[in-house]
């Protein structure tokens, strides 16, 4: 009869991580990105709303583009070391959790 082997603390962590990940960059992005677009004088009213809108009906990837595309007034070192970082880790954290579901 074979044992059952129980999965070690690094599954947990990475489980617990790539679960709260979204969230966490969430709740990191979203309020930093319409800060953002509220500072900016050069945006048009409409084209300041319907980045607002985007962000707030599509947080993750709206917050994402603003920084990527939008031309924010932060840095672009700031702007590709606020998301490139939390995409990289989104990525390999569902790739592991793929392979270590089956």
């Amino acid at each position: 009869m074979e044992t059952i082997k129980s999965p070690g603390i690094l599954f947990y962590v990475l489980s617990f991580y790539s679960y709260y990940l979204p969230i966490i960059l969430y709740i990191l992005w979203t309020p930093l990105s319409i800060y953002d677009l509220g500072k900016r004088e050069d945006l048009s009213k409409v084209n300041g709303a319907v980045w607002t809108f985007f962000i707030i009906l599509v947080p993750w990837l709206g917050s994402l583009l603003y920084f990527l595309v939008g031309k924010s007034k932060f840095s672009t070192y700031s702007r590709m070391l606020l998301t490139i970082p939390g995409m990289i880790l989104v990525i390999l954290f569902a790739v592991y959790s793929t392979l270590t579901s089956t």
